[in-house]
């Protein structure tokens, strides 16, 4: 999807959602302690953009297009 890598978690992308709205998802993998988990991170500069709403249904979108890339036989 034309992600980059970033520091963030045990592991996390940069996807070029929209031409100015980039995406960041970081995933912890979880420990005794603590249970895996994932961020949606967008750039503050995303108000200027869109609204909540459309910032939302945007995350899923690409949160939909991730897993089918993970997944591409289900």
């Amino acid at each position: 999807l034309g992600g980059e890598p970033l520091a963030l978690g045990d592991f996390a992308v940069r996807i070029p959602a929209l031409p100015r709205v980039p995406i960041a998802y970081a995933l912890w993998s979880g420990d005794e302690e603590f249970p895996p988990g994932a961020s949606v991170v967008f750039d503050a500069s995303v108000e200027g953009y869109l609204d909540a709403e459309v910032v939302t249904v945007l995350a899923e979108l690409v949160t939909r297009r991730l897993v089918a890339a993970a997944a591409p036989d289900a």
